[in-house]
């Protein structure tokens, strides 16, 4: 059973670029919120479509993990469950970081997620990254990603 018009994977990824596209248009935690909780989610709708093996595979994936962090990071606050609690970092990219005659030059602002790891993801980058990664995975299982 569903939730309104989310009652299949395809609709939940579909919900996934929308905020993706929210979130291109403006880096604001309301969009960074919406996207990975989403796109993490979009693993619930699979599950019932997938054996368990390719479940537990699908979840074990390190760039689902990471959308996972990306999502209880912003839902939690602090992880605490076997994850390093991913730190994040806004760069405004102005020169010294501070603006020229009230304009930032070479401005960005670029939001980015750094693990204990050393891996460090921009967000928008990371969320296409991770649409790409669902549209294989649906294609790879015969899933279907229309909504």
């Amino acid at each position: 059973m569903g939730f309104f018009e989310l009652t299949t994977a395809g609709a939940m990824l579909a919900k996934a670029k929308r905020e993706l596209v929210r979130l291109e248009c403006e880096e604001s935690i309301d969009h960074a919120y919406n996207f990975f909780t989403t796109a993490y989610h979009v693993t619930d709708y699979l599950k019932p479509v997938l054996s368990a093996a390719d479940h537990r595979a699908l979840v074990t994936e390190p760039a689902i993990h990471l959308c996972a962090d990306v999502c209880n990071k912003a839902k939690h606050m602090t992880l605490t469950r076997s994850r390093s609690d991913p730190l994040t970092h806004s760069d405004s990219g102005a020169i010294g970081g501070a603006a020229i005659n009230s304009v930032a030059i070479n401005a960005s602002g670029e939001r980015w997620v750094r693990w204990a790891d050393g891996t460090q993801l921009e967000l928008v980058q990371f969320a296409k990254f991770i649409i790409a990664w669902f549209e294989q995975f649906f294609a790879a299982h015969g899933i279907t990603s229309e909504a």
